[in-house]
């Protein structure tokens, strides 16, 4: 018996293509990170260029393309942050045994001083504003106490950065002084010898006048008033200015020495040398001959 097959069954399955459901949508997929931004590591401070590859998460892809890469990264690792700590020892040696000197600049010192702190802050060591300028209060010359003091004493702490300026403007004073002081010595080695036939002359680096006890001494003068004219003397009396005018006085070197405006004052005790007006370049006290 023949089989047969029903049409009308056959007739109900269609032919035509299925349509599959479209896949689920990854959210989640991330992009292939942009490793152009990586920098070629040069060899120097390790800890800072991993820290920009793991900013930009293509460590992670590394290790998922080959098991290679992830020993190399980890050789690298072990490698130069071993020799990380070991730089960050070192400049931190240096920093501790810093010490400054009377023999140095004070500018150059300083120069040294940051650049130190420089170091620290690219090994990551971040120390605060207020150890940085204390220390730098401790490590100053020995000459330097009492200026120490003042600052340890000072109600505000001082920035490092202000600290500085106000250690340079010290500094700058001190040369000063000490530039005054080279040359007030000069002037008295200069008229240590003073050949002259009046009262003994003293140089005085506190006298702000010249002042002359004898009066056969002026080779000019004009007499004063009586009470016109006034002086005040280191034991707080008072003497009376006769008369003023020009003093010339001979030198050992042959040379003449011509003070000017020079006071009349009989009571004084000693012929008095103004280191001041001395000092003055072109000024009305001094011409020299």
């Amino acid at each position: 018996m023949e089989h047969q097959v029903d049409t009308a069954t056959d007739a109900s399955i269609s032919t035509s293509p299925v349509a599959l459901p479209p896949l689920p949508h990854m959210s989640n997929a991330k992009p292939f990170p942009n490793i152009s931004k990586i920098k070629v590591f040069n060899g120097n401070n390790f800890k800072r260029w991993q820290e920009s590859v793991f900013s930009i998460d293509v460590h992670g892809v590394a290790f998922a393309l080959t098991e290679e890469a992830k020993q190399i990264w980890d050789s690298m690792t072990a490698k130069y942050t071993a020799e990380d700590v070991g730089r960050q020892k070192f400049v931190i040696g240096n920093y501790y045994r810093w010490e400054m000197s009377d023999d140095k600049e004070i500018k150059t010192q300083i120069n040294e001083y940051h650049k130190l702190v420089e170091d620290l802050k690219a090994e990551n060591i971040n120390l605060q504003e207020e150890f940085l300028a204390g220390l730098l209060i401790e490590k100053l010359p020995e000459s330097w106490n009492n200026y120490k003091q003042q600052l340890k004493h000072k109600d505000k702490q001082l920035s490092l950065a202000d600290l500085i300026v106000h250690i340079i403007i010290e500094d700058t004073t001190r040369k000063e002084i000490e530039a005054a002081k080279a040359k007030e010595i000069a002037t008295r080695a200069n008229l240590a010898n003073i050949v002259a036939n009046v009262k003994e002359w003293v140089v005085d680096s506190g006298a702000t006048r010249h002042i002359c006890a004898n009066k056969n001494a002026f080779s000019s003068y004009t007499p004063v008033g009586e009470g016109e004219e006034i002086i005040y003397l280191g034991d707080s009396r008072t003497a009376q200015v006769l008369g003023k005018g020009k003093v010339l006085l001979k030198l050992t070197s042959g040379k003449t020495l011509a003070l000017n405006d020079v006071l009349h004052v009989p009571n004084i005790r000693a012929n008095l040398v103004s280191v001041v007006l001395l000092g003055k370049v072109g000024g009305e006290g001094v011409i020299r001959i």
